[in-house]
């Protein structure tokens, strides 16, 4: 599984951001309705620009659908190495990450995570959406935290497996450096006997 995921965010840093009115940002959040539980996904969190494909479908549920609320935490978790702006398509990338407690964010052309609630360590979640959305996660998210009541099922194991394999990246990559390091101080050592 982990074969397939991209490297791109290995080393993406999450950034604190201040999503105000004076933040140039967009959001994409997916809700489900809470009679049929059909998903949607909102833009901005405005009903009136729910994703088209919702409309192409015949439904006879007439349940509730809340609004979305957006980046619930001052953090923005980059997707490093997107694809052309115009290839992302962020409609598609909340359907895929439904499930979590997180949205997909566009700053400028930059697109990202941010977390839609917060309360507790919330590092198991934002590695699954990294995963779900075809990436390992990064490193600084590989420190998966050890909650009361967790079990070692498929989904977690997938996890897991993604943030060694993250780990081992980084450390062939770290390996990789040192060794350089050392070619350098030997070539200068050579250098200064001439």
């Amino acid at each position: 599984m982990t074969n397939n995921l991209r490297n791109d965010c290995v080393m993406a840093q999450t950034r604190e951001i201040e999503y105000s009115f004076e933040t140039n940002y967009t959001f994409w959040e997916a809700v489900g309705c809470e009679g049929c539980g059909k998903v949607v996904v909102m833009e901005d969190g405005s009903p009136g620009a729910v994703h088209a494909s919702i409309f192409a479908e015949d439904t006879e549920c007439h349940g509730w659908i809340p609004s979305a609320e957006g980046p619930g935490m001052n953090y923005f978790c980059p997707l490093v190495g997107n694809p052309d702006p115009f290839d992302f398509d962020p409609f598609d990338a909340a359907t895929k990450i439904a499930h979590l407690p997180l949205c997909i964010v566009q700053i400028g052309d930059e697109y990202g995570l941010a977390l839609t609630g917060g309360g507790m360590d919330m590092t198991w979640q934002i590695a699954e959406a990294y995963i779900v959305l075809g990436y390992l996660p990064p490193m600084s998210h590989t420190r998966l935290p050890m909650m009361a009541g967790m079990k070692l099922d498929k989904r977690n194991k997938e996890i897991v497996a993604a943030c060694q394999q993250t780990n081992k990246i980084v450390k062939l990559w770290a390996d990789a450096g040192l060794r350089d390091l050392r070619n350098t101080v030997e070539w200068m050592r050579q250098e200064a006997k001439k």
